[in-house]
C-alpha cells in the first residue's frame, strides 16, 4: 500500500483522538488490531518482508531518506520519497489515550512476534536518515501498511 491503513478496528485509533488525524495520517494499530485490520487478498508484512524492503532502497542505512516523505517532519528530517512509499510522521500511542511523537516518529508493526508482548517493527525518526526494525511492546499503536498476497 502507497498510504497507511485507515480502517476502524477494535484497538485502532486516531492521533490524538481525532478524526482529522485519521484522514490525514491513518489510523494506529496494537498489534493485535494490526493482525486483523487488512482487507482480503492483503497481509501485514513480516519482518523479513521489512528486511527486503530495507535492501531494495539502498540499505537500513539510507532507508530513512528514501521513504519518509518530503514534508512534514520535525526540524527538516524530511526524507525525498524516492519510491513513492511516504512515510509521514504521524508519531504513536502508548496505550489508549496517550499520545506522543507527532511530527517526529513513524512505526509500522509487522506479522512477526518475538514474545507475549512484543513484536518487530520498522521505525523511523526525523533526525536519522536511516530507517530500523526492532522490537516494540504489542501495546503500543503504531501505523499499517499492507502488502499484497
Amino acid at each position: 500500500m502507497a498510504e497507511n491503513l485507515n480502517y476502524k478496528v477494535t484497538y485502532s485509533y486516531c492521533y490524538s483522538e481525532s478524526v482529522a488525524n485519521c484522514e490525514k495520517y491513518g489510523r494506529l494499530y496494537t498489534w493485535s488490531a494490526a493482525k486483523e485490520a487488512c482487507p482480503e487478498g492483503w497481509h501485514l508484512p513480516t519482518n523479513a518482508e521489512f528486511e527486503t524492503l530495507l535492501k531494495a532502497v539502498g540499505g537500513s542505512s539510507v532507508a530513512g531518506t528514501m521513504l519518509k516523505s518530503k514534508k512534514g517532519w520535525y526540524d527538516g528530517g524530511h526524507g525525498i520519497d524516492e519510491y513513492g512509499f511516504t512515510v509521514l510522521p504521524v508519531g504513536r500511542s502508548y496505550s489508549a489515550g496517550a499520545f506522543g511523537y507527532a511530527g517526529k516518529y513513524a512505526a509500522f508493526f509487522s506479522a512477526t512476534e518475538s514474545s507475549e508482548y512484543s513484536a518487530y517493527d520498522l521505525g523511523l525518526l526525523y533526525h536519522y536518515v536511516s530507517a530500523s526494525l526492532s522490537l516494540s511492546h504489542k501495546g503500543r499503536a503504531y501505523s499499517v501498511r499492507c502488502l499484497r498476497d
